[in-house]
């Protein structure tokens, strides 16, 4: 899903940025009507990257610009974030924050566009979600999502604890919310399940 939109839209950040991971899609988000966790270190500009732990200095980066939404507990995502390169485009998430004890996750979903402006692209690009581990320090920030490749061999192998539907070549979760948060609460620790990251620095 991730690398055919970042083709579509045609951006060279993005498609470095993203190009290379795939978080697995899931049709019902991580997080319940319950949940109001939220963090303000997450707001403003980020410099982030795909596919390492920390950032690089030297290699490329994509700005991800984080609002917080009228309803007060959940985020808008925008990459990028003013690019000249990107002709007025951004690719743009509706962000939620799920707290399990001392874990603490985040759910990716398709952002409502009937207010916001310019040409844009949302991620996903379905009414789909994403997720994972989030691990947060003082200007750093890490995004651990749930491997596509991961799900797939567990998939295959028999292994999988979650339903799932085939489309076309990919698989998406069907499991509900309720069987997806026991699911992260079991692997919050597995770096193999969650093995999509992003590693994120705050732009001064």
């Amino acid at each position: 899903m991730m690398r055919k939109l970042a083709s579509a839209i045609s951006l060279v950040l993005v498609c470095a940025l993203l190009a290379e991971c795939a978080p697995q899609d899931s049709l019902f988000p991580l997080f319940s009507n319950t949940d109001n966790a939220f963090e303000c270190r997450l707001l403003g500009k980020w410099t982030v990257q795909g596919g390492t732990e920390q950032t690089k200095p030297g290699e490329k980066s994509g700005i991800a610009l984080f609002e917080k939404s009228r309803d007060g507990i959940s985020y808008i995502l925008t990459i990028p974030y003013f690019d000249e390169d990107a002709h007025g485009q951004k690719l743009i998430s509706a962000a939620r924050l799920i707290r399990f004890g001392t874990f603490l996750f985040i759910d990716l979903g398709s952002p409502d566009l009937d207010n916001i402006h310019n040409a844009t692209v949302p991620y996903p690009t379905i009414a789909e979600h994403v997720f994972g581990r989030v691990y947060l320090e003082k200007d750093t920030m890490r995004f651990g999502f749930l491997s596509d490749k991961w799900v797939a061999d567990q998939a295959e192998a028999g292994k999988l604890s979650l339903a799932y539907i085939t489309i076309g070549n990919r698989k998406v979760l069907s499991a509900t919310t309720e069987e997806l948060r026991k699911f992260a609460l079991q692997h919050a620790e597995d770096k193999e399940a969650c093995s999509e990251t992003f590693a994120f620095r705050r732009k001064k």
